[in-house]
């Protein structure tokens, strides 16, 4: 285990999140204005979700979730299959409608920038969940860094967080 004057990688890991954290959030307000003054010219973008049954604005997994709820519910397979295969259609068309509104809107590139900065976010939000910390001090960051994180209610990784803080004071008890 480390000494008390080694760097502690929890240290690095939450600067990185934060640092990428308001780098997304920046693309993201950039965005929104773009698009509200896109809008006002070529009309709002098309929605990137479908309706299905009694859901009003699903997408993505949502879809494969729904299926399967409704067959756990004892509908012809053969019919949830059908609207499931529609349901999958419609939202290709609706992702392709809001891409070609982007294009048209000339927005491509940012909304490229933002999707791959929300992405870049959520990977280092994952490594900082599974980065164990090294020393009673980083231990201690990481415990308030989740304590402010969780004021806006529970995500994975947090939970992930937890785990490997309690295996890190389980080693750092040890030593």
């Amino acid at each position: 285990m480390h000494t008390k004057s080694q760097h502690d990688t929890i240290f690095d890991a939450i600067a990185e999140y934060r640092r990428l954290e308001k780098r997304a959030n920046r693309l993201s307000d950039d965005i929104c204005g773009l698009e509200y003054a896109a809008a006002k010219v070529i009309g709002p973008r098309p929605p990137q979700s479908i309706g299905w049954r009694r859901y009003a604005s699903v997408g993505g997994a949502e879809l494969e979730g729904i299926r399967d709820k409704l067959l756990a519910e004892g509908l012809p397979p053969e019919l949830v299959l059908r609207e499931y295969r529609d349901a999958k259609a419609r939202e290709r068309a609706a992702k392709k409608a809001a891409r070609d509104w982007y294009r048209q809107a000339g927005l491509t590139e940012i909304k490229r920038q933002q999707v791959a900065a929300y992405k870049e976010m959520c990977a280092s939000l994952a490594r900082l969940g599974r980065t164990p910390p090294q020393t009673l001090a980083g231990a201690a960051a990481l415990t308030a860094y989740l304590r402010r994180d969780m004021r806006a209610g529970q995500q994975d990784w947090q939970l992930i967080a937890m785990s490997t803080l309690e295996g890190s004071l389980k080693s750092l008890a040890q030593t």
